[in-house]
C-alpha cells in the first residue's frame, strides 16, 4: 500500500477520535472488554511485564516530561480542571484508589517511591517550594480541617485490627530491622554518655572517702545487682542515687509527682527490689541524694562513718 493511502487513514482515524459519539463508542467497547475476568487478568499481567522493564521506565519519564514541558499554562490548567472533575466522578474515583493501593502495597513500589522522594527533596529549592506549598495548604481553615480529617480517618486505620497486623508485618522487614536498630544503638550511645556523667557523682564520692581514709569497693556485684560503694567485712552498701535518674521528691514539680519519665519509672522498680534483695541477705544500706552529695558531703561520709562504726 502507497504512503498516501496510510496517511489518508492516519488522518481519518484523528478525525474521528475528536468525534464525542466515536470516544462514546470506544469507550463503551473499553468497558465491555473489561468486564471479562479472563481478559482483565491477561491484560493487566501483560501491562506489569511491559511496564517494570529498566526501558519502559525510562521511557515513561522522559515521554511525561516531553509532554508536560511542551505545553502551556491554559493546557496545564485545563489538564488540572479535567483531573479534579474525574475525581468527583465516583465510579472512576474508586477504580482509581483501587488501582493506587495496589500499586503503593507492593514493596518494589514503596521502595521506588522513597528513592526518588529523597532525591526530590535533596535538591534545597525544592524542599523549600515543598514547605513553602505546604505552609500556604495548611494556612487555609478548609484544608486545615480536610487534613485532620484525613488524619483522624488514618488514626483509626492504624489503630484497627487490619492496621496492627500490617504494622507488626512492616516490623518484621529486614530493611525496617535494620533502621530500628541503629536508632536503638544511637539512643543507647547517648545513655550511655549520660551515664559517664553520672558515674563523675560516684568518684566524686569516692574521692571524699579517700580523704576520710575509708576506701569501699566500687561496683561490686550482689546477686543479680550491681552496688555502687560497700564495706565487705560490715555488709555495708552504699548508693549514690541522681535527682533526676532516681526520681528525688524534692526536685519534681507537683504535677509530675505522679507522672515520671519511664526511665525514672523503671529506676524506681528497680531500688525497691535492690533494697528488699539487700535487706533479705543481711546487708545494710545506705543511699544519699546527688544534691546531698554534693552540697554537703562532709555530713555524707560522717553517716556511712558512724554506721561503720555500729
Amino acid at each position: 500500500m502507497s504512503e498516501s493511502f496510510h496517511r489518508e487513514i492516519r488522518e481519518k482515524n484523528i478525525k474521528q477520535s475528536k468525534s464525542e459519539e466515536w470516544r462514546e463508542k470506544v469507550s463503551k467497547g473499553v468497558k465491555k472488554l473489561w468486564q471479562n475476568p479472563v481478559y482483565a487478568i491477561n491484560h493487566l499481567e501483560a501491562l506489569k511485564r511491559a511496564q517494570n522493564t529498566p526501558e519502559a521506565i525510562e521511557n515513561h519519564k522522559k515521554g511525561a516530561l516531553k509532554y508536560f514541558s511542551g505545553r502551556s499554562e491554559s493546557d496545564k490548567e485545563k489538564f488540572r480542571e479535567s483531573m479534579i472533575q474525574s475525581w468527583k466522578d465516583p465510579e472512576k474515583r474508586e477504580n482509581r484508589v483501587k488501582a493506587l493501593k495496589s500499586a503503593h502495597n507492593s514493596i518494589e513500589s514503596k521502595k521506588r517511591h522513597s528513592i526518588a522522594t529523597k532525591k526530590y527533596l535533596s535538591i534545597p529549592e525544592n524542599l523549600r517550594k515543598r514547605k513553602e506549598i505546604l505552609r500556604k495548604t495548611w494556612a487555609k481553615p478548609e484544608n486545615r480541617e480536610k487534613l485532620l480529617e484525613i488524619s483522624k480517618i488514618g488514626l483509626k486505620a492504624a489503630m484497627s485490627e487490619e492496621g496492627r497486623k500490617n504494622f507488626y508485618l512492616m516490623q518484621l522487614r529486614p530493611e525496617i530491622r535494620e533502621k530500628r536498630s541503629i536508632a536503638a544503638k544511637k539512643r543507647l550511645h547517648k545513655l550511655l554518655i549520660k551515664r559517664v556523667k553520672y558515674n563523675g557523682l560516684n568518684r566524686f564520692l569516692e574521692q571524699k572517702l579517700n580523704e576520710y581514709g575509708l576506701h569501699p569497693v566500687s561496683e561490686y556485684p550482689i546477686g543479680p545487682y550491681f552496688v555502687d560503694f560497700c564495706f565487705l567485712g560490715e555488709k555495708l552498701v552504699i548508693e549514690a542515687d541522681g535527682d533526676f535518674w532516681h526520681a528525688n521528691p524534692e526536685f519534681l514539680k507537683e504535677k509530675n509527682r505522679n507522672n515520671l519519665h519511664p526511665i525514672q519509672k523503671k529506676m524506681v522498680r528497680l531500688d525497691k527490689a535492690k533494697n528488699t534483695y539487700l535487706k533479705n541477705h543481711g546487708w545494710k544500706l545506705l543511699r544519699f541524694w546527688e544534691s546531698d552529695i554534693k552540697n554537703n558531703p562532709e555530713k555524707c561520709v560522717a553517716q556511712i562513718n558512724n554506721r561503720l562504726k555500729e
